[in-house]
């Protein structure tokens, strides 16, 4: 390990997922980046996920939150823990992803060659390495409007700047976070609870003067819709809700406002038109009261447990 190689902590969160957890750990062994620690936070788990990852993995260090504080509050404590030791950089994962061996070491270069840069994204193929896909997801976007552009890796790639790619947002799939910024700007608003709260992330570095970054030769594979089903109705309500509380804190836009701007989205969106025309009702039903939610100004953790709601 060289003097120069910066401090790394990789907070890897787990809520009910443990054996995901476990494989996404034993991809982490394979890194070749010299300088780095692993965490694992533990979300409240009601599966015996600490007793399973603790014994698998009595190496590493595992926090408990003691309830489930959401992918914004979970990923803080480990944030929290990185910056008290003095990490120079926080990498974010998924649990459901298996890191490539060189994917941090691709990250950290180029977050070094920039000093503004505050996040760091990865490409991001949604399959397994055993399922032999190559396809990377559009992690990145840019904005237009209200409307997040995602940004295909090929046309990143041959962008003709070489290193990362400026763009304007990244997914929370993978991110390297400068603990600089972090310590500047603080961690993920825990308000969202579950979605959006890596949109925002990224618009408030931006803001802040802090660069966000595509490094596209940084690659890990990501088991999609492993922590929550993206059809199901508690993942709609949370889009929904926090799309829009997004707009209001963050743009300053209300419906009204939306609407005008882009009807057609906006509609599109809090209608569920597409879901009521495959008679998904409840997932459109979940939709409309996130949208409801959201104009209360009501945020953090809410559960559907009504019939209505999870008997889709």
């Amino acid at each position: 390990m060289s003097v120069t190689d910066p401090q790394v902590t990789v907070i890897v969160l787990n809520w009910n997922k443990w054996e995901r957890t476990i494989d996404c750990l034993e991809s982490l062994d394979g890194l070749d980046y010299p300088n780095f620690e692993v965490v694992v936070v533990d979300n409240g788990s009601e599966d015996g996920s600490q007793a399973c990852i603790e014994a698998a993995r009595p190496d590493l260090t595992l926090l408990q939150t003691g309830t489930n504080l959401g992918y914004a509050g979970g990923n803080n404590v480990g944030i929290e823990y990185a910056l008290k030791r003095a990490a120079d950089y926080v990498w974010v994962l998924n649990n459901d992803t298996l890191a490539e061996s060189d994917s941090l070491t691709e990250l950290i270069a180029v977050a070094e060659a920039d000093p503004l840069a505050g996040i760091v994204g990865s490409a991001v193929v949604n399959s397994l390495p055993q399922e032999r896909k190559t396809e990377v997801a559009a992690t990145a976007y840019l904005w237009k409007g209200e409307r997040m552009i995602g940004l295909a890796d090929a046309t990143l790639r041959h962008g003709g700047q070489e290193g990362g790619q400026p763009v304007e947002g990244l997914a929370g799939t993978s991110m390297l976070l400068r603990a600089a910024a972090l310590a500047e700007l603080g961690g993920f608003d825990e308000r969202y609870f579950h979605y959006f709260e890596d949109v925002d992330l990224c618009e408030r570095f931006r803001r802040a003067g802090w660069q966000i970054r595509y490094a596209h030769a940084a690659c890990v594979w990501h088991e999609i819709s492993a922590s929550m089903n993206y059809q199901s109705p508690q993942a709609r309500y949370y889009y929904i809700r926090n799309w829009l509380l997004f707009s209001r804190w963050s743009r300053k836009l209300g419906i009204p406002s939306l609407l005008i701007r882009d009807p057609v989205l906006c509609l599109g969106r809090i209608t569920g038109v597409r879901w009521l025309a495959r008679l998904r009702w409840r997932v459109a039903a979940a939709g409309m009261l996130g949208a409801f939610d959201a104009v209360r100004g009501r945020h953090g953790r809410r559960d559907l447990l009504h019939r209505s709601f999870t008997a889709d």
